[in-house]
Formats: structure tokens, sequence, C-alpha cells
């Protein structure tokens, strides 16, 4: 479904996080995700 750009070693080549600047954008993305996931198994674990 993605084409893979010349000289790539994949469609998720793990450096090209880097090389576009979402670092950021994708580590705060994740912060959000892991926040989410905390508050629901506190809230599991209150009931």
């Amino acid at each position: 479904y993605v084409a893979v750009p010349c000289g790539n070693v994949g469609v998720f080549d793990p450096t090209e996080i880097h090389n576009r600047g979402q670092l950021k954008t994708h580590m705060k993305e994740a912060m959000i995700k892991l926040g989410f996931h905390l508050l629901c198994f506190f809230i599991y674990l209150y009931r």
C-alpha cells in the first residue's frame, strides 16, 4: 500500500522519524496514550 523510497530499509525505517522532524509530535501522542491507559488502569484498580 505504500511505496518504499529508494535507499530505505523498509516502510517503517526507524531513522525516518528523526529525518522528518516529527519526533516531538510523536512523543506528545505517545505520552497522551500512555496517560490515558494509566488512568484507565488505576480506575480499574479502584473499582
